[in-house]
């Protein structure tokens, strides 16, 4: 199977999957186990002007990397972003326990007019280097999992929820990442020249990423697996296209 249909065929499966997620949860997950939440108690976490409500999404053949929700990236430390609560959207989040007093979650959001800036991945956000800026509509799933024994009281709201904090507290300082996918489709400008596209020409845009926990026992070929930080991931799917 050639590289470009076997990403076609990728793409396909994780949009269904997506979709699925975004059915009504009592038709999708309804399980007894499963706690069904409004996105609203994890968007308020990742609500801020000044810090990122998502990691930066790379398609590695084109050392390119997508930013969600960014306005201004010269803004410091890390860009000026537009609140996902002011945008169009609707999800959900899903709480599935698991053994030894943990629980799954899994954030399904779906955002209609969300700006985004597309840099290469060379350097991080303020030094990255503009390549394309837009607005999309995009279709979001990260899974991590939360250690309940590690919880204080005031970790629970007065209904006895879990208060989510950002989602790096849990990618980058717990490492209790699963999952997470992308599927993003919208149009904007080039803000410089790049692989045929000058400057200043209007352009659609789509793009999937899709990576997936593996742990640190992995012994596959992948190229993309990274063992050196903690997050133990390799990356099913990256790709930015432009047409």
């Amino acid at each position: 199977m050639k590289k470009s249909q076997l990403k076609k065929l990728v793409l396909s499966v994780i949009v269904i999957m997506v979709f699925s997620s975004l059915i009504p949860a009592a038709t999708a997950y309804n399980g007894r186990s499963t706690r069904i939440r409004p996105i609203e108690d994890w968007l308020i976490a990742n609500n801020r002007v000044d810090d990122p409500p998502m990691g930066g999404m790379p398609d590695w053949d084109n050392g390119l990397i997508i930013w969600s929700h960014l306005v201004d990236h010269s803004y410091l430390p890390v860009g000026y972003y537009k609140p996902p609560l002011t945008c169009l959207y609707h999800g959900n989040v899903l709480e599935k326990p698991l053994k030894d007093n943990k629980v799954l979650v899994t954030i399904n959001l779906h955002v209609k007019d969300a700006p985004f800036l597309i840099t290469y991945f060379a350097a991080s956000i303020p030094s990255a280097i503009p390549v394309f800026r837009g607005t999309m509509q995009y279709f979001y799933r990260l899974q991590f999992t939360i250690d309940l024994d590690t919880l204080d009281p005031d970790d629970y709201d007065d209904d006895g929820n879990i208060i989510y904090r950002p989602w790096w507290w849990y990618v980058w300082v717990l490492f209790t990442f699963k999952s997470v996918t992308l599927i993003a489709r919208g149009d904007g400008e080039f803000l410089t020249s790049y692989q045929g596209w000058n400057e200043g020409d209007t352009a659609k845009m789509n793009t999937i990423v899709s990576m997936v926990y593996v742990g640190p026992d992995y012994t596959g070929s992948n190229p993309t697996y990274n063992n050196n930080v903690g997050l133990f991931e390799i990356t099913l799917v990256s790709m930015i296209n432009f047409h």
